[in-house]
């Protein structure tokens, strides 16, 4: 099925994901526990994972694996394409010209200050998850849980 009546049922879908997201119970993100206990917590399937910080939806994002990609968004060692979430705060709290690249930020000192405690930040939340095999289905739900969750921390820009 292409076209309209496949993006009409993908559509269709997104409320039921979104139920399903937030029936989950919420699961401690502390990623400095090793990769096997985090895994045994989390679903083994690729879907959209949204983090909460005191009960505050703050980033959703997508994943082939789920205990994997929550690792790298709070490993110290993270930059800015795997600790993507961290980078955005730190990016928030740092006053500098919006014509540095990533890459530029990162060789600041005191950017970095910000980056490792943001990371520390992240590894203190909590994430809910859904399975959602299709990944048409998966880049859909990321953008409708950002709007409908307001996650502050999504920027969807490309770098």
């Amino acid at each position: 099925m292409r076209g309209k009546p496949a993006f009409q049922s993908a559509i269709a879908k997104m409320p039921v994901y979104l139920q399903q997201l937030e029936k989950c119970e919420p699961i401690d993100m502390d990623t400095r526990a090793e990769r096997n206990a985090l895994r045994r917590k989390l679903p083994d399937t690729e879907g959209i994972y949204v983090l909460y910080e005191h009960g505050k939806p703050m980033y959703v994002g997508r994943s082939d694996n789920f205990a994997d990609r929550l690792l790298e968004h709070g490993r110290p060692s993270g930059d800015s394409e795997t600790a993507t979430f961290a980078f955005n705060i730190a990016k928030e709290e740092f006053p500098a010209p919006s014509s540095l690249s990533r890459k530029d930020l990162q060789s600041v000192p005191e950017f970095q200050t910000l980056f490792m405690a943001a990371k520390e930040r992240v590894r203190k939340m909590r994430v809910r998850v859904v399975g959602v095999k299709d990944p048409i289905e998966q880049t859909i739900l990321e953008v409708y849980v950002h709007l409908v969750l307001d996650t502050p921390f999504n920027s969807f820009e490309n770098h």
